[in-house]
């Protein structure tokens, strides 16, 4: 959490506007997998424009100023409002021998489609010679 403080705050003075949260709390501990159930976890919350909460939160580590920093822990279930710009999120997972992942991810764009009618009508002539 130093890091991202120490990083959004040569950007930013706005405080409490970024949700954090873990996977651990929502499905346990997963060892190497929890890198890429970050990943879905992310991916499904832009898609359904909802941020998912951490889950038995019940308060912060007294180390982490969050009251004066960027970031907030989302405790319930929230609409995700975009405020004009496309949401996008960053999963960072730290793995315990040093290998150490970062992607930031964005919402895909909409895509307008159109059903095409046509009003021309048709007639078939049809006769029978018997």
């Amino acid at each position: 959490m130093r890091l991202f403080l120490k990083c959004f705050a040569l950007i930013l003075k706005k405080k409490g506007f970024c949700a954090i949260g873990s996977v651990k709390t929502n499905i346990g501990h997963l060892d190497t997998a929890a890198g890429v159930a970050g990943l879905i976890k992310t991916a499904l919350a832009l898609k359904h424009k909802l941020i998912p909460p951490s889950l038995n939160f019940k308060q912060p580590n007294p180390q982490i100023d969050f009251v004066n920093s960027p970031f907030y822990v989302n405790i319930k279930l929230q609409e995700w409002q975009a405020n004009g710009s496309p949401r996008r999120a960053g999963v960072s997972s730290l793995g315990i021998g040093g290998t150490n992942a970062h992607v930031v991810l964005e919402e895909a764009p909409v895509v307008e489609t159109r059903i095409r009618v046509s009003t021309i009508s048709s007639l078939a002539v049809v006769s029978f010679v018997c």
